[in-house]
Parts: C-alpha cells; sequence; structure tokens
C-alpha cells in the first residue's frame, strides 16, 4: 500500500519506500506521470480519466530524471529474428516548468534482468533512441533499459516491454530466462527501480 501526505498533497511512501530514503537525500521521492507525461497537479486533485495511465515511480534525483518508455508495451517475434527497440522520454525542467519530449540515448538494454550484449558488447540506445535485439529462447521475456549517470544515480526511470519469442530453441539458447511478471519491483545489479502501473477509472 502507500501513505499519503495529505497535507502536502503528494505520495510520501509506498512499499515501504518513502521519500528522501535513497539517492540524492532530499531530492529524492515519489511521482508519477499520466499517458507519459508530468501532470502538474497533486496526486489527490489529478485530472485522470477512466483509463488513463497512471505510471508512479521513484526518483533518486527529481532534479535530474527522464520519465522513459518503448514504442509499445509488447511483441511478439520469432527466435532469432531482430526485434527494434524505439525509446523515448519526457523530462520535466523543474527550474523553468517546462516539459521537453524526445528520443533517448545512451541508454543501456536489459532482458530479463540482464544487461543486453551483443558481441561482448552492452547495447545501448543510439542518437534516435533506437537499438536492436535478437532473442532464442522460445516464451515470455521482459526487455528493460536504463541510464545510471556519472554520479551512481538513475537518470531514467526504468520503461518495460513484454516480448513473446516463438519457435524452436536456438543452439545458442541459455539453459534458464528469467521472467518479470508486470507491475512489481525489479532490483538489477544493486540498483532499485520501483515501478506500479495502473489504468484511471470511475468511481
Amino acid at each position: 500500500g502507500f501513505r499519503e501526505q495529505v497535507n502536502k498533497d503528494y505520495i510520501a511512501e509506498m512499499f515501504g519506500l518513502s521519500e528522501f530514503q535513497l539517492g540524492a537525500g532530499k531530492k529524492s521521492g515519489w511521482m508519477y506521470y499520466i499517458n507519459h507525461f508530468y501532470s502538474g497537479y497533486g496526486v489527490k486533485s489529478a485530472p485522470a480519466l477512466d483509463q488513463d495511465s497512471i505510471r508512479y515511480f521513484f526518483v533518486e534525483d527529481y532534479t535530474n530524471n527522464y520519465y522513459t518508455w518503448f514504442d509499445k508495451k509488447e511483441a511478439t517475434v520469432e527466435t532469432e529474428k531482430p526485434l527494434d527497440l524505439d525509446l523515448y522520454y519526457s523530462h520535466y525542467e523543474t527550474m523553468g516548468g517546462k516539459t521537453t519530449t524526445g528520443k533517448y540515448q545512451g541508454a543501456t538494454i536489459y532482458v530479463d534482468g540482464r544487461e543486453y550484449k551483443k558481441d561482448g558488447q552492452v547495447v545501448k540506445t543510439d542518437a534516435e533512441g533506437k537499438a536492436q535485439i535478437v532473442l532464442v529462447d522460445p516464451g515470455r521475456h521482459t526487455v528493460s533499459a536504463k541510464h545510471i549517470g556519472d554520479n551512481g544515480l538513475f537518470r531514467t526511470t526504468m520503461p518495460f516491454m513484454e516480448v513473446h519469442v516463438k519457435g524452436q530453441p536456438s543452439d545458442n539458447a541459455s539453459l534458464k530466462s528469467l521472467s518479470y511478471d508486470g507491475k512489481a519491483i525489479d532490483l538489477v545489479d544493486g540498483q532499485t527501480c520501483l515501478l506500479y502501473t495502473s489504468d484511471a477509472a470511475d468511481e
């Protein structure tokens, strides 16, 4: 559950993780976006409509955070066939009060919680926010991305895409595939990214 600061109209704690607890201290805490954009309203007065997508996430430094998402939530692909990824961002400038959007460059791609590598090199999104992966294990997989800044803090929220891979196992298939069951907690390389997604509904 979550604890809300009623007098301040924002969420102070979710899943046992409180504001100011991680990252840059007083600059860390919970935020939420509606349909990939900063709402500019307190959590109690947000103008969410039926079926709007509301995403809550913990930021380690709200002044240097980029909300990111893939161009699709799920995809189906055959084993050993390339899957193209497009990563977008929305960034709220706290000083100017403006929101900028675009393609996110430099985010590392993760598959089932592990860095995705091609020819031994970690795959990252290019200047157009694009990356390509090839999956060899049939079944359900989770693709994500993240960017850690020079200060060791998350610069991005972690987007998630569910990928269904069809076909026979490749000769390069791993012995074990991990999966992510959605709307939960992801722990990667000692870095915590806590996300919760919900759909707005009329009461």
